[in-house]
């Protein structure tokens, strides 16, 4: 428990390892269409995972971020391109 208080990157890698454990788990067709409607929202959390990836890695650099600015730019391009599909196709 010290080490968890310690070093909280630690939880926030872990947490993202267990939501794209849980992601790889149910994404066979078999479990898609077990979960049915919940499964896309399940697997919506992959962007959740993706931005603990980001603050695990950006904690763990400290001081030589670059490399998880670069991963960040990127995902920060592919969420807002995610967000403006949905804002474009929701008007129209």
């Amino acid at each position: 428990m010290e080490e968890i208080l310690e070093r909280p990157y630690i939880t926030i890698g872990f947490a993202a390892y267990v939501i794209l454990f849980t992601l790889g788990v149910t994404s066979p067709k078999f479990m898609v269409r077990k979960l049915g409607r919940y499964w896309k929202r399940l697997h919506r959390l992959v962007y959740v995972a993706g931005v603990l990836a980001i603050v695990h890695l950006l904690w763990i650099l400290r001081l030589d971020i670059g490399e998880a600015v670069i991963y960040g730019v990127v995902l920060a391009i592919l969420l807002g391109f995610r967000i403006y599909k949905k804002l474009r196709a929701a008007n129209g």
